[in-house]
């Protein structure tokens, strides 16, 4: 779901990447609520890109599942984010975005920790996790990108420039960052486990099913966590960004 919307925004600000200077740098230190606002892009989307990656294998080694099992695990976390996208909308008009993404990560965050209760007698719970899972994702896809016009309000009412370009690319960067490291990490605790490649799967040791159910529920859990206090301290709700925009409007039609 998220893949096209990625490849449309990396085309879209590749050119606005060759344009951060030290200078944009520099400013952008003081915007606190920038580099919160990254950090819960970054972590969010971490877990976004290495969550469904890194499932596949404890489907496979844990669960003892055919690797069809994936398909199909993968188009019901697919299904049920498609879904939640058009729930979580309505419900941060309602509730404001901070609430609705700390419900929908809470929601994703119970959906990844029952993965530690899952046993190989009764696979058939994967099914409730991988839902439960993709309708907090809707949350991630849906909440962080849309609080970015907010820090560019809240910039350009500090230093009087507006700098999407800027923003974006940086955030465009945070991203692949995120999930190179996420992919990294875990391919090294694999490694240090002891983890095996084979076509067909092999039986695994003992080492490798813990070191991947562990990394499984907690690669995704950790980043979504601090994603949480990190909305938690983010400083622009509905009535502050509000007022940004108002005075906006104002030195705008001042300045005309």
């Amino acid at each position: 779901i998220g893949w096209s919307c990625w490849q449309t925004e990396e085309e879209e600000l590749k050119a606005d990447t060759t344009r951060i200077s030290f200078q944009d740098f520099k400013k952008l230190a003081k915007n606190r609520p920038f580099w919160l606002l990254l950090g819960i892009y970054a972590f969010s989307w971490m877990a976004l890109l290495v969550a469904p990656t890194i499932l596949p294998y404890f489907v496979v080694n844990n669960l003892k599942q055919p690797e069809s099992a994936i398909i199909l695990i993968a188009l019901m976390m697919k299904v049920a984010t498609l879904i939640a996208l058009f729930i979580w909308k309505p419900v941060s008009e309602q509730l404001g975005k901070k609430a609705t993404f700390w419900l929908g990560i809470s929601i994703w965050i119970i959906g990844n920790l029952g993965l530690f209760y899952i046993q190989p007698e009764a696979p058939q719970w994967i099914y409730v996790s991988a839902t439960l899972q993709g309708l907090g994702m809707a949350a991630a896809y849906l909440i962080p990108p849309s609080m970015v016009p907010e820090a560019i309000d809240w910039d350009e009412l500090k230093t009087g420039q507006r700098r999407e370009g800027v923003f974006n690319s940086i955030m465009l960067f945070a991203n692949k960052m995120a999930q190179a490291l996420g992919l990294f990490v875990f391919g090294q605790i694999l490694a240090f486990a002891g983890f095996q490649e084979s076509l067909p799967p092999i039986e695994q040791p003992e080492s490798v099913l813990v070191a991947i159910l562990m990394t499984v529920v907690l690669l995704p859990t950790l980043p979504l966590l601090t994603s949480l206090v990190l909305v938690f301290l983010y400083p622009i709700d509905r009535e502050t960004h509000q007022k940004t925009v108002f005075q906006l409007q104002q030195r705008r039609a001042m300045n005309n």
